[in-house]
C-alpha cells in the first residue's frame, strides 16, 4: 500500500525534518515529545496515552488508472444530478410562463351591471373623447399595476331632509303629530331647524329627494372625488331650493303640484352642467312642503274659509249668468264688451278721434241691440221704446205737425190765427157729450146757485171717467211703466249715462238721483 502523504502520522512516529524542527523543545539538549505522542516545547515530556491501532486508512491513488475508475463510478450520480436540473429548469420555466399568463389574464375585468367605468393606464384616462365611458361586461386591458378599470355606480340616489325640516322632539314620530303638539310659544331654532325663505319673506319647510346618473365619467373624475358626489349633488339641490323659493310667493311653493319641483331640478342640473361634473339628474322629488307647523295646524281652517268662498263665487256667477241672460239673452257679454268700450271713448276726453271712437262705438252698441240675437229684458224694454215713439209720434207728432203748418199764418196774422184756434177749442168743449150748459142771468151773478144734474148725465160721467182710468191703465202696462224723459233727465252731451236700475225707482235718469 502506498503512503498517503496527507495521512496524519502516527503516534510517535517521526514528523519529518520539517515538522521535526517545529514539534521539538530543544532544553539542555534534551526533545519532550507532545502530549499524546507529540511534543511540545516549554512543557514537561508527558507519557503517551496508548491510543487504539486504525480501523481504516485512505490513500488517494492517483494513477491514471485510479482516475478512470473514480470517473466511472461517478458517471451515474452526474447523469442524476443533471437531470435534476434540467427537469428544474422546465418546471421553473412552465411557472414562469404561467405567471405570465396569468399576469396578462389579470387585465381582462368585469364591469358590473349598474356600474360604469373608465380605463387608466398609468394613472392617466385613455380613450377617445366620448368612448371614454365603459359599459358592464368583460374589458380587456393592460394589467395591474400599468392599467387598471375604475368602476363607479351609474345611478345613485340623494335625500335632503334635514336642510329645511324642522327638528321634531323624541316623542313626536309623525309629522302630523308635530303639527297637532305645535305652539305658538314655539321658536324655530337657527341652529336646529332648518327653514326657506320665499318670495313674500315668509318661512316653509321642504324635503327633497333626487336620483341622478354619470353621463361622463371622465368629466366626473376629472372635477369630484367619487366619495364626495352624493354631497356635492345635496349642495346643489339645497341652492336650487333657496333660489326657487326665492321667486315664489309662498302659497304659490307650497300649493303648486310641479312647479316647484321642476325649477328645483332645472336650476340643480344648471349647477351640475356649470362645474363639469358629468352627472345628470334623472329624477326629483319633493315629498312634503309646509308651512312652518303652526301655520299648518290652521291650514284646515283656511283651506275651509276657501272652499266656502270658491262656493259662493260660483253661486255668484252662476247668479249673474242667470240675471244677465235674462236681461240681455245669449250675447250678454257681447253687449257688456261693448258698453264698456262705448264709456272708454267717452272718458278718454271730447272731439278728435276719441269722438270718432265713441260714435263708432255707439253705433256698434246700436246695431248689437237691435239684433235678433238679443233678447230679455233689453229686448222688451226696447220694444217698449218703440212703443212709446209710435204713441210720442201719434200725439205730440200731430201736434208737432200742426204747429209746424200753422206757423207761417201765424207769423203773417197772429191775432186771426189765435181767434181761430179759440174758437175751434171752444166748439170742440161744446160738442162734449158729458157737457151741461147753464144760462144764468147777468143780474143774479152775484149770487150763489147750487145746481145738480141729472142722474143720467152724472152716470155718464162716470162711466167717462173709468174708461180714461182703464185706458191709461192699459197704456202703462203695454208701456211698462214708461215714462217721459224731461230735460233734466238727459246726460250730459259727452258724458257716459246709465238707464235706471231695473225697479225704476233709482238710477240715473229719475228724479236726477243716481
Amino acid at each position: 500500500m502506498t503512503t498517503d502523504p496527507n495521512a496524519l502520522p502516527e503516534p510517535g512516529s517521526d514528523l519529518g525534518p520539517e515538522r521535526g524542527s517545529a514539534a521539538r523543545k530543544r532544553d539542555g539538549g534534551r526533545t519532550q515529545p507532545l502530549s499524546g505522542g507529540y511534543a511540545i516545547e516549554g512543557e514537561e515530556a508527558e507519557p503517551a496515552a496508548p491510543r487504539r491501532a486504525a480501523s481504516a486508512q485512505l490513500v488517494v491513488d492517483r494513477s491514471p488508472a485510479a482516475e478512470a475508475t473514480l470517473r466511472d463510478a461517478m458517471d451515474p450520480a452526474n447523469q442524476s444530478l443533471a437531470e435534476a436540473l434540467r427537469l428544474s429548469y422546465r418546471v421553473l420555466q412552465v411557472v414562469i410562463l404561467a405567471l405570465v399568463v396569468l399576469f396578462l389574464l389579470s387585465g381582462f375585468q368585469s364591469v358590473q351591471e349598474g356600474f360604469t367605468g373608465v380605463r387608466t393606464l398609468f394613472g392617466r384616462i385613455v380613450g377617445a373623447p366620448g368612448t371614454q365611458q365603459l359599459s358592464p361586461g368583460i374589458i380587456p386591458f393592460w394589467p395591474y399595476p400599468a392599467g387598471e378599470i375604475v368602476t363607479i355606480p351609474a345611478r345613485r340616489s340623494v335625500d335632503v331632509e334635514r336642510a329645511f325640516w324642522p327638528m321634531l322632539r323624541r316623542t313626536q314620530t309623525t309629522i302630523d303629530q308635530a303639527v297637532a303638539e305645535a305652539s305658538e310659544s314655539e321658536a324655530l331654532s337657527p341652529g336646529g331647524d332648518g327653514s326657506i325663505l320665499t318670495a313674500e319673506g315668509d318661512i316653509a319647510h321642504l324635503r327633497i329627494a333626487a336620483d341622478f346618473v354619470i353621463d361622463d365619467v371622465a368629466d366626473f373624475l376629472r372635477q369630484i372625488e367619487p366619495a364626495q358626489a352624493d354631497r356635492v349633488v345635496q349642495r346643489l339641490l339645497q341652492r336650487a331650493a333657496i333660489h326657487t323659493a326665492a321667486g315664489m310667493s309662498t302659497q304659490e311653493f307650497v300649493d303648486s303640484r310641479e312647479g316647484p319641483t321642476l325649477a328645483i331640478r332645472e336650476t340643480a342640473q344648471e349647477s351640475l352642467v356649470q362645474i363639469g361634473s358629468g352627472l345628470s339628474l334623472v329624477d326629483v322629488r319633493v315629498p312634503f312642503r309646509s308651512l312652518p307647523l303652526i301655520v299648518r295646524r290652521e291650514v284646515p281652517q283656511v283651506q275651509s274659509a276657501r272652499e266656502e268662498a270658491r262656493a259662493r263665487i260660483e253661486e255668484a256667477i252662476q247668479r249673474r249668468d242667470e240675471l244677465l241672460t235674462g236681461i240681455a239673452g245669449g250675447q250678454y257679454e257681447l253687449l257688456e264688451r261693448l258698453i264698456g268700450e262705448y264709456e272708454q271713448a267717452l272718458s278718454g276726453g271730447d272731439g278728435g278721434r276719441d269722438g270718432e271712437a265713441a260714435k263708432e262705438s255707439l253705433a256698434a252698441l246700436v246695431a248689437a241691440l237691435d239684433s235678433p240675437a238679443t233678447s230679455g229684458e233689453v229686448a222688451r224694454i226696447i220694444g217698449r221704446a218703440r212703443a212709446y215713439q209710435s204713441q210720442i209720434d201719434a200725439t205730440i207728432g200731430n201736434d208737432f205737425r200742426r204747429f209746424e203748418s200753422l206757423l207761417p199764418a201765424f207769423t203773417s196774422n197772429p191775432r186771426l190765427i189765435a181767434t181761430e184756434l179759440w174758437l175751434d177749442a171752444y166748439a170742440d168743449v161744446m160738442r162734449q157729450p158729458l157737457l151741461e150748459v147753464v144760462s144764468v142771468p147777468m143780474e143774479v151773478g152775484v149770487l150763489r146757485i147750487a145746481a145738480r144734474s141729472s142722474a143720467e148725465l152724472m152716470q155718464a160721467r162716470r162711466r167717462a171717467e173709468l174708461d180714461r182710468r182703464k185706458r191709461e191703465a192699459d197704456a202703462e202696462a203695454l208701456m211698462g211703466g214708461a215714462w217721459l224723459q224731461w230735460g233734466r233727465d238727459t246726460p250730459r252731451i259727452g258724458t257716459a249715462g246709465r238707464r235706471l236700475e231695473r225697479d225704476a225707482e233709482t238710477g240715473f235718469g229719475r228724479g236726477g238721483s243716481r
